[in-house]
């Protein structure tokens, strides 16, 4: 570490020796006030639903929050338990859970974030991605942190505005889907869904990610977080895809397609669907990633732009 980066190390760690009337807390998922945490991270400017208990009771083995000024602002912290020592866990980020960081109902200064980020890495983590707001308080420089990509699509516009960024692509696949009468449908059965992605998925999926998977999409779906879509030709499933909505941001969570909506385009087909559905309105549609090239091209090819946030 550099020698001015010590100094601003220190100057922060004063400022809250002299500044601050609280200390940040850490308290355990068992002793959370629930009602406290869940409204803080709904009122936060850069609310996620990924930070929400009922979210994180689904994807974490464990986990506690570092708390300051009352449930103002907390950071969540989750944990994997490890199989060699049952009595022992690590700071980890859960599957199916891109972003978490530190959340606040009321303005939150740099100093605040420092202090909140000190506090984090006495606790030793193993992996932990910030959330896209944070990443203006930290320096990755300084803090050896991996800069990630998102790719987000801001849906308030016309569909034909919306439709008129598509790549040439895209443009093509959609002609594809239409020729071939593909519908959209959101009345999937959560069992159609979870059998539906077992078969259709070309990699093993662990039994315990398998679990938390639908443990995750039905409570979402239960607490009116989550819908099920998918695409049809002739009555057969050719797509799936989980939608997590929390009223501000459609996060494309988990999706599925066997060879046949592979070749017509049926990913593509209902992206565009749920454009259409929502354009026009204050959305976002969060496709979530990717680092991997193709993934990303694709997310691109719909006119969504980069979000970087920021991963220890």
């Amino acid at each position: 570490m550099l020698r001015c980066e010590i100094i601003e190390l220190f100057r922060v760690k004063i400022y809250f020796q002299k500044n601050l009337k609280e200390k940040i807390k850490y308290i355990s998922r068992k002793n959370l006030s629930i009602e406290k945490y869940d409204r803080c991270i709904q009122q936060a400017e850069n609310s996620l639903v990924y930070a929400y208990s009922w979210f994180l009771d689904s994807v974490a083995d464990d986990w506690g929050v570092l708390i300051l000024h009352d449930y103002k602002v907390v950071m969540p912290i989750p944990y994997l338990k490890l199989k060699r020592n049952l009595f022992a866990k690590r700071i980890y980020q859960p599957d199916f859970c891109q972003q978490l960081g530190i959340f606040s109902s009321a303005f939150l200064s740099q100093e605040e974030a420092l202090s909140f980020f000190e506090t984090f890495l006495s606790l030793k983590p193993r992996s932990y991605s910030f959330n896209y707001y944070d990443t203006k308080h930290f320096l990755k420089e300084r803090f050896k942190l991996k800069e990630r990509i998102n790719y987000e699509l801001d849906l308030n516009n016309l569909y034909k505005e919306l439709a008129s960024n598509y790549s040439t692509n895209i443009k093509r696949n959609l002609k594809k889907a239409s020729q071939s009468e593909l519908q959209f449908t959101n009345t999937i059965a959560f069992d159609t869904f979870i059998k539906f992605k077992k078969e259709e998925t070309h990699y093993k999926t662990k039994s315990k990610q398998l679990k938390k998977m639908q443990q995750l999409v039905k409570t979402a779906i239960k607490q009116g977080f989550g819908e099920i879509y998918g695409i049809l030709k002739d009555e057969k499933l050719l797509a799936v895809a989980f939608i997590l909505n929390d009223k501000r941001r459609l996060i494309s969570l988990i999706t599925a397609t066997n060879d046949l909506g592979k070749k017509l385009g049926a990913i593509a087909f209902l992206n565009d669907c749920l454009i259409k559905e929502y354009a026009e309105t204050k959305m976002i549609l969060d496709f979530e990633g990717s680092m991997i090239s193709g993934i990303a091209r694709f997310y691109k090819s719909f006119g969504a732009e980069v979000v970087n946030y920021l991963s220890y």
